[in-house]
């Protein structure tokens, strides 16, 4: 159990004073000239030696046999305080080892082993810590790196990961999000580009659709719309077109219709009206004509594309021929 740690330095304590018990905590060398500090029943401890030998009452040395000698503890019966504020029972035990360099962290064997890919440690790390998601890092990193925009990862990650088409990410997310209709993306986009005018894209679009004749959209549009009646439209375009006078179009057009004769429209028209009686029109017209009595001529019903003439002995009121007054020819 690890009750406490200082700059460049970790203690352990154990609850069995024999060897096996610092080699389990890990214990390692400790100090240049390494101390027995003073415990909380006012003992204080001599300093030890290098070399193991005479070791003062009251500390012991940690050999291990992959290792060697690499650390002393000390204990006392019946302690409350050992050194460093590590609380303890009867014939408790310390051992006290430097922090690995940044980048590193004991093995089994205590010794001091690079950080693993996707993992870190810094200058007062007891162990190598896990990336966080939006960062990676090579073996023996004492930091993690920050992923790029247009790319991501996820914890404990080596390597970032380029965004796929139809997806973005900025600095250090920890993924790509896809792109909103009316936008796309190439891979490794570190934003989505807007769509042009007669154009749309669905969310997470890799490019955008160019719109079918008879539809329209404006820039950034996630659909095309249908023309409305009286208007066309050619492929790819940002707006539709109204129909001239003398022609018509349902919605959805890509092209305006004629009106036929004996009809009429204005412009943008949905449809063609039919000339009413008393006027008439050619194809193609976007008004109809009046029929001139003064000539004698006229028209008895709606949609007519031409005018009678009035035969002799009457006249005409446009919409019909009167006989004549007696006495008038």
């Amino acid at each position: 159990k690890k009750p406490a740690s200082t700059t460049g330095f970790e203690m352990y304590t154990s609850d069995s004073p024999h060897e096996a018990s610092c080699a389990d905590a890990g214990g390692q060398a400790i100090f240049d000239e390494p101390t027995c500090e003073a415990a909380a029943d006012g003992n204080t401890y001599n300093q030890l030696s290098d070399d193991g030998e005479n070791i003062p009452s009251g500390c012991l040395e940690v050999t291990n046999s992959a290792a060697g000698t690499f650390g002393y503890f000390y204990f006392h019966e019946d302690l409350d305080e050992l050194p460093g504020g590590a609380i303890s029972g009867s014939y408790s035990a310390v051992c006290i080892r430097s922090v690995c360099p940044a980048g590193q962290e004991y093995n089994a064997n205590s010794e001091c082993v690079s950080c693993g890919a996707g993992t870190y440690s810094g200058d007062d790390d007891s162990a190598c810590l896990p990336c966080v998601a939006g960062s990676f890092s090579g073996t023996g990193s004492s930091q993690c790196a920050t992923c790029p925009a247009g790319k991501s990862s996820a914890d404990g990650a080596t390597s970032c990961l380029t965004c796929e088409a139809g997806t973005y990410s900025g600095d250090a997310d920890a993924s790509c999000m896809p792109c909103s209709g009316g936008t796309y993306s190439g891979a490794g986009a570190a934003q989505c580009e807007t769509c042009s005018a007669g154009t749309s894209s669905a969310d997470g679009a890799t490019q955008c659709d160019t719109c079918s004749a008879g539809f329209y959209s404006g820039a950034g549009a996630s659909t095309c719309v249908i023309c409305n009646p009286g208007t066309f439209s050619a492929e790819g375009a940002g707006e539709c077109t109204g129909c001239s006078g003398g022609t018509f179009s349902e919605a959805g057009a890509t092209s305006c219709v004629t009106c036929a004769a004996g009809t009429a429209s204005c412009d943008s028209a949905g449809e063609c009206i039919d000339c009413t009686a008393g006027t008439f029109s050619q194809e193609g017209a976007a008004v109809c004509s009046d029929c001139e009595p003064v000539v004698g001529n006229y028209s008895n019903h709606d949609g007519a594309s031409e005018c009678s003439k009035c035969v002799d002995g009457t006249y005409s009121n446009a919409t019909a021929c009167i006989p004549c007054p007696a006495g008038m020819a």
